[in-house]
C-alpha cells in the first residue's frame, strides 16, 4: 500500500469506494436520493480532491484497512499523518462503514483516539455512529430530514443533505452550526472556503461545541 491518506479540505482523508455493496461500493446504508445526487460519484464539485482518486485506489485503501494487520494499519495511518503534518483524520471522505467491518473500524478509531488523533467525518451507519461517540464527537450521522434528527432524541452531530444545492446542513443536536459543500462553508453572516482545519481551530461546523 503506497499511499493511504489524501488531502481533504485542509486535513487528511480516507477515501473508500462509493456506491451499493453489490456494485463494489461501501455505502450499505444509502438512500436512493443520495446515490442519484452523490458528488463523489458524479464529480459535481470540480475543486474536490475526490476527482483525482479512482475506484481502484479507494478499493485498495478499504481492503488495506479491513484486512491488513491492525498494528500495520495504525502505523501506516500515523506515519502518513506525520508526513502530512496533520493531526486530524477525516473518515469516509467518500464511502462509508459497512456493517460487517464496523468492529474493525471501531478498533482503529479507538487506538487513534488513544494516540491523540482528532477524527471526524460523515456516516449513514447509525449503529456505528452510536458506538463511535465513545471516541469522537465529530463524526456526523447523515439523515434525510430534520424530523429524523429529532426522532433520534440524541445530542450528537448530524448532517442533512440539501440535494438541490449539493450541500449539507450540520447540526449539533438541534443547533444548526453551519452549511457545508461545493467547497464552501457558511454560517449566519460567515461565508468562506470550506476547510476542516479552519473549522477545527474556530470550533465551527462539525467542530462546534
Amino acid at each position: 500500500m503506497k499511499k493511504l491518506l489524501y488531502p481533504f479540505s485542509g486535513i487528511a482523508g480516507l477515501f473508500f469506494p462509493v456506491g451499493k455493496p453489490e456494485d463494489d461500493g461501501t455505502c450499505e446504508f444509502y438512500s436512493e436520493k443520495c446515490l442519484l445526487a452523490c458528488a463523489a460519484i458524479h464529480c459535481i464539485d470540480e475543486n474536490a480532491e475526490n476527482k483525482i482518486i479512482g475506484h481502484e485506489l479507494k478499493k485498495a485503501a478499504y481492503d488495506f484497512i479491513v484486512k491488513e494487520n491492525l498494528f500495520k494499519v495504525l502505523y501506516k495511518i500515523t506515519e502518513e499523518l506525520k508526513v502530512m503534518k496533520c493531526n486530524i483524520l477525516y473518515w469516509f471522505a467518500c464511502g462509508d462503514c459497512k456493517k460487517e467491518h464496523q468492529e474493525r473500524l471501531m478498533n482503529i478509531i479507538e487506538y487513534l483516539h488513544k494516540y491523540g488523533i482528532v477524527q471526524c467525518g460523515f456516516t449513514r451507519n447509525k449503529n456505528f455512529w452510536e458506538e463511535v461517540q465513545k471516541y469522537t464527537q465529530y463524526i456526523a450521522l447523515t439523515l434525510e430530514s430534520y424530523t429524523e434528527v429529532q426522532k433520534t432524541q440524541r445530542t450528537g452531530l448530524f448532517a442533512i443533505p440539501d440535494y438541490k444545492t449539493n450541500k449539507v446542513k450540520i447540526y449539533r443536536g438541534e443547533f444548526h452550526s453551519g452549511t457545508c459543500g461545493m467547497s464552501v462553508y457558511s454560517f449566519k453572516n460567515i461565508v468562506r472556503k470550506a476547510n476542516c482545519l479552519e473549522c477545527y481551530k474556530l470550533k465551527q461546523g462539525c467542530f462546534y461545541e
